[in-house]
């Protein structure tokens, strides 16, 4: 199931079986994830639901997710999206990858396309483009870079595979909206100029969301930034009495460095 913040939406994902959809088409539900879609598939649920819901008597049409597995199906996103009943476009990725026979990885360059002509049908169409999940439920830093690539190619939602994803998905969705992408973008370049990690990406958008409302500047941004993740860093490595650990290989640095240095 997929459930999208500020939104009441509670979508239901089926394959294709006539028992289930008996079961699930009520009221209760506002639409339905269609897996490995083909036009021709929608065209066939949207009538099945037509008949369940007038045979129900229900007080509302229940929407179509189709979700973009298959080579075939990205194909035919253009006509998806303007299906009646089609409320957005899912992207599943790992099949889509599969069904390419190439590696999908963290990096994601195997779905760029795939995100691009989603998220460009999606606007034509004024739905939803749904970003595939990120699977490794551990690496929340790779999360918060995979949500950023999506939104940067015109993705407006993220499916989640793990309830653990849920927050960092909506704390970057929301971060996101008060940016300007191009200033993101800046920053970002502006740091790695200087060889600064812009790893720390929680941090780097919550700073920025701040400072915009200063200045937006981006050199005043970049600074801002800079002295944030300088303060994470030494927080990170503080020892257990509060002070700041240093190795130096070099002894005349340890001789004109003004405190004094523990070594390790």
């Amino acid at each position: 199931m997929l459930y999208k913040k500020n939104s009441e939406k509670l979508l239901s994902c089926i394959n294709n079986y006539l028992d289930d959809l008996n079961a699930i088409v009520s009221d209760k539900i506002d639409g339905i994830m269609l897996p490995k879609a083909h036009v021709s598939d929608i065209k066939e649920l949207g009538n099945i639901l037509t008949e369940l819901e007038n045979k129900k008597s229900l007080t509302k049409k229940i929407k179509i997710i189709p979700i973009v597995e298959l080579a075939e199906s990205l194909l035919e996103v253009e006509t998806m999206v303007f299906l009646d009943r089609v409320d957005g476009i899912l992207l599943g990725a790992e099949d889509f990858s599969s069904d390419l026979e190439v590696v999908r990885t963290k990096e994601g360059e195997e779905i760029f396309y795939a995100r691009s002509k989603i998220a460009v049908a999606c606007c034509a169409a004024k739905i939803d483009a749904i970003d595939t999940p990120f699977t490794d439920t551990k690496d929340n830093e790779g999360l918060e870079k995979d949500c950023l690539k999506a939104i940067k190619l015109g993705m407006k939602a993220k499916s989640c595979i793990h309830p653990n994803q849920i927050e960092t998905v909506n704390e970057i969705n929301e971060l996101m909206k008060e940016l300007n992408l191009g200033i993101v973008q800046q920053v970002c370049q502006n740091l790695l100029l200087e060889r600064v990690s812009v790893r720390d990406l929680r941090t780097i958008l919550e700073v920025l969301s701040l400072q915009i409302k200063v200045s937006n500047s981006p050199d005043y941004l970049t600074e801002q930034v800079r002295q944030a993740l300088a303060r994470s860093i030494c927080k990170q490595n503080l020892s257990d009495s509060g002070d700041l650990l240093a190795v130096t290989l070099l002894l005349m640095l340890y001789f004109h460095l003004s405190i004094p240095l523990n070594f390790l």
